[in-house]
């Protein structure tokens, strides 16, 4: 049989072994947590940059449809929803290139 006096501090051992791994899983935690705070920066800013991408791609169609009409006024709308819709239509099918991701 053990003494007590061994087994105590042999426990002890384990508590002083196991603390040190969790404050060593914390650590790589708190790292984690930093990582993926910088990531979805990175994607909101390409979300956000895409977004500007679209919109001003839509603009440009939509002036070309107005143009091709004979920039007749009053189709302003129609014109808007088809290059949204032409513009959409085409990017979704297309690989999105988000390279602000890439160099984190």
């Amino acid at each position: 049989m053990q003494n007590p006096i061994d087994v105590l501090e042999q426990k002890e051992g384990d508590l002083e072994n196991a603390l040190r791994e969790l404050a060593d899983v914390q650590i790589a935690l708190e790292k984690a947590q930093q990582d993926f705070d910088v990531l979805r920066t990175a994607v909101q800013m390409c979300a956000d940059n895409e977004s500007e991408i679209v919109a001003e791609a839509v603009r440009r169609r939509a002036y070309k449809l107005y143009e091709r009409r004979g920039y007749r006024d009053g189709f302003d709308r129609d014109d808007w929803l088809q290059a949204e819709a032409e513009i959409l239509g085409s990017s979704l099918a297309e690989p999105k290139d988000c390279s602000k991701i890439d160099s984190i």
